[in-house]
Order: structure tokens, then sequence, then C-alpha cells
């Protein structure tokens, strides 16, 4: 920030400001009695990297109404009346791409989502409430240490760009399919302790146990206890007879019906025999949410009800196996409540059905390509990944867009034509978009780099790549999709080409002396 602003100090500024926020957010989590290590891990750099904007915001403005008025406290005053609806708008995306977290059936999304979408809102508040007066008081320090930012012009960019804007559109239509190709059969990776260090004793020892004795899994069946002995070694037979199943331990097979009951030690009957039920061990040679594994269990299951109907099936391979069902239908329906919610807020905030269309597809086509991405390189990601990367970066990244169109709006209206009203949006806003950008790369790199938690280090590390994608898409794509498709998004939208008339006050309202 210290390169893309114009002051050393404002970046401290905004740090205090964001950090003040991040407190409260971390210290809140209180009243949710308990948060998971990964929510703890990542929630600190998320709400900096996706909040720093309203203070970029917030002093933007403060700097366009310092013209207009001789004491600083009234420049700012307006400054936050104005970019109040602005903020408002603007956060409401993030939080419900945070929100639509909460929708996972698995509890870690609804974690990570009620976090982060109080972080958000605290970091509103924080920018309305507390940034002013931070501003105010170094406001001779930011002013003192002012310095020419590193970004360039980016007029001539943005003219190659309208030019040749079939040819960007082109690309953007060309780059769909291999896309959400690529997104679809990326690999992802569902073993849980795959995502821990190596170098942990637990892993380690597991690991020593796979390769020295070909442990693989080990499956635990719950059932009732009153099966003769011959429907019990029936039952075990048919089990060992599966494929990749090596043995199975109970209690018929471990003790023979001639030995008398009382001569059994009890601490062993409860081990096998408890309550009206009794526990079979099967190990297996199948790995842990592989196909094998998957289909040997559904075999199993087959076996097992004919005898018991109300049987249980567990182990780390049929918990893995309900964890893969549960993840892709949360992948599938968080993903429709993200775009669905951040269609409606768009299309309320610029009243228009295209914008939000054009808008989303620009998002999700950054989105398509950073979660496809290991498809190419052949590197797994953990289950959890594309899940909150789904929601999280289009629900962050979205205003970049937002920010162009906008503007590009307000140049249609104050009369200018397409091709200019583009030029001038995209000139403005590009460096908004990569300061932006840059913090939410920065902050989220640094975690993914450092952490030696792989579902913390591929979730940090694919939202720093995805920044810079829907950063990249908003500088070179967005612009030739509103130019192109400005005479549609006219007609389909309100108030599009004049803004909406002001409200005229009743003439018993107007202050007296005033015209």
């Amino acid at each position: 920030m210290s390169l893309t602003l114009d002051s050393w100090l404002l970046p401290l500024a905004f740090l205090a400001s964001i950090g003040l926020a991040i407190l409260y957010n971390m210290g809140s989590n209180i009243f949710l009695g308990e948060i998971s290590y990964i929510t703890k891990a990542i929630a600190a750099v998320l709400q900096l990297g996706v909040t720093m904007d309203y203070s970029i915001f917030l002093f933007n403005r403060y700097n366009e109404e310092l013209s207009n008025y001789d004491d600083p406290r009234d420049a700012m005053a307006k400054a936050v009346e104005a970019a109040f609806a602005s903020l408002s708008g603007s956060s409401l995306t993030t939080i419900a791409g945070f929100v639509a977290l909460c929708f996972m059936r698995l509890l870690l999304g609804r974690d990570i989502g009620i976090v982060m979408a109080k972080g958000v809102i605290l970091g509103v508040v924080t920018v309305i409430c507390v940034l002013p007066a931070i501003l105010l008081i170094f406001d001779r320090g930011i002013r003192k240490y002012h310095h020419k930012t590193i970004l360039p012009d980016f007029s001539r960019t943005n003219r190659f760009i309208l030019r040749h804007r079939k040819g960007f559109i082109l690309l953007f239509t060309l780059l769909f399919l291999p896309a959400v190709y690529a997104q679809v059969h990326a690999p992802v990776y569902y073993n849980l302790d795959r995502a821990l260090p190596q170098d942990m004793p637990s892993i380690v020892a597991t690991n020593k146990l796979k390769d020295d004795y070909g442990m693989a899994t080990t499956h635990f069946i719950l059932m009732r206890d009153n099966l003769s002995n011959a429907k019990m070694n029936q039952l075990i037979n048919r089990i060992e007879n599966v494929g990749g199943v090596q043995n199975v331990i109970a209690y018929s097979n471990l003790i023979s019906s001639a030995i008398p009951d009382f001569f059994i030690p009890q601490e062993l009957k409860d081990f096998f025999k408890k309550d009206g039920m009794q526990l079979l061990m099967i190990n297996s040679d199948c790995k842990t949410a592989s196909d094998s594994v998957a289909t040997q269990l559904e075999q199993i299951e087959t076996i097992v009800k004919t005898y018991d109907e109300n049987a249980y099936i567990t182990g780390e391979a049929a918990l893995t196996k309900d964890l893969i069902t549960t993840a892709k239908k949360d992948f599938t329906v968080t993903n429709y409540i993200s775009i669905a919610a951040i269609f409606i807020i768009v299309a309320l905030v610029f009243k228009s059905l295209s914008v939000p269309a054009v808008l989303v597809l620009a998002i999700e086509l950054a989105i398509f390509i950073n979660q496809g991405i290991p498809y190419f390189t052949g590197a797994s990601i953990p289950f959890i990944a594309p899940t909150v990367i789904g929601c999280v970066q289009l629900g962050a990244t979205v205003d970049y867009a937002i920010l162009m169109t906008t503007r590009f709006r307000e140049e249609i209206q104050n009369g200018r034509d397409r091709n200019e009203a583009a030029l001038i949006a995209a000139s403005t806003s590009d460096g908004s978009i990569i300061t932006s950008c840059l913090v939410l790369f920065c902050a989220t790199l640094g975690v993914g780099l450092i952490s030696k938690i792989e579902i913390i280090s591929s979730i940090c590390l694919m939202l720093a790549r995805g920044s810079l994608i829907s950063a990249v898409i908003s500088i070179f794509i967005l612009p030739s999709l509103l130019v192109t498709l400005e005479p549609f998004i006219a007609k389909t939208s309100y108030c599009w080409n004049k803004a909406k008339p002001p409200k005229e006050l009743p003439a018993a309202d107007v202050p007296v002396g005033k015209v």
C-alpha cells in the first residue's frame, strides 16, 4: 500500500483502523463458544484483505470533498455521509458470499461464514466510526509524507483494449469451456491426515503402520447381539469373501462356543457386547477415500443389512465416504446461493437485470480459472477449498467489477458516449482495483506460504491467486463487455442513461433564507 497510495503514513492509519475491527471480531467470537482452528488461522487475514477497500474508498472521497470545504471536519462529515451508502452496498456482496457458507451441512462452513460475515460488518462500522477520527488526527502527517505512486497511467492500455474489444470478448467466450472442464475435473482429496504436516508424530506413526504392516483402514459394525452363532459365522464368512477384506474380528470367532460364558473376562465381553449391541471389526487393504473402498463399503452394507436392518457401519473410510457425499452437495448448494444472493444485490444496486449477469459471469470465469489450475498442474487440493473459494472469491472480488461499472454508468449519465465512458471508467478504476487485489493477495499469500496445514495453505494460496485473476478479468475483459453490451444494458436497466431525478422538497420544508 505504501507504493500504490500517495502517502507513507496512510497505510499505518488504515492498518490501525482495520486492526481494531479484527480485534473486535476475534474478541466477539467468545459469544460463539468456540471456533475451529482453520477459522482462527484465516479470519484475520481474510478480514484485512476484504475490508481494506472500504478505508481506501473513504479516504478518496475525503480528498474529493476537501476542495469544497475550508474545514477538514466538514469535508470528512460529507465523505462519511456519501461513503456510507456505497460501503453498505459494496459490503453486502462480500457478506452474501460468507453467509452462503453457512448453508453447508459441514459445520466448518458455518463457522467460517458467521465469523467472516461478522468481521465484514465490524469492518464497515470501524471505517465509518473510527477511521475518520484517525485520518483527521494524522491529516498533517499524511500530507507531509506525500509521495508519488508507482502506478502508471492506464489510458494507453485501455485504448488498446477497447480498440480490440472483439478479440477480448472472443477470448472471454473461448476461456469458459476449458475453465469449466478443468474446474470440474480438478483433483480433490478427502483424507484429513494428508492435510496435516507429515512430520507430526501421529502422522509418522500412521505411515509406518501402513508401510510396515500393510494397514490401510478398519471398518466397525454395530449390530444387535441376539443372532445365533450359526448366523454370525455365516455373516463373517460372507464379509470375508468381499474383495479387499483381510479379516473380520468378532466375539463369535474369537471365543469358542464350547467355552462357558462365565469363564470369559467381563472386560472382554464389554468390549465386544454391551447394551444389546455387538461390535465387529473389519480390516481392509483398500485406501480411505478411494473408489475401491466405496465399493467395498456398499457390498458390506448390503450383506449386514440382510441380518440386521438397523446395523451401523462406521470407521474412517465410512466417515470419509459420507464426507465426500456431503462436500459435493455443499459445493453445489453454496455456489448457487452465493450466485443468487450477489445477483440480487447487484440487480438492486444498479436497478438492472443485465448488469448483474455480466458482472457475475466475469467473476465466475475468474473462479473457474482459479479452481481449474490444479487440473493442469496435477496438484490435488483439499475438499473444503473449492467450496470456500467459490463463495469468498465471488463475494470479495465482484467489488472490482462493481467499481468500474458504477463509474461507467456515471459517465454515460454525464452524456459521454459508451467508448469514452468505458475509457474514463477503466482508467480511473484500474488503480483502485490493483491496490485492492494486491492487499488481498499479500494478506493471504503470507499465511499460505507459512502454514504447514495444507487445508489452510491451500485456501489462502487459492484466494491470493484468485484475487489476481479477478483483477485481470476486471481490467482486461470487463471494459470490452460493458462497451459491447451497453445498448442491451440500457434497455434492461432503470434510469441507465440519466440519473434518477432527486425528490423535491415541499415548499413548507424549504428552510427560510435558502433558495
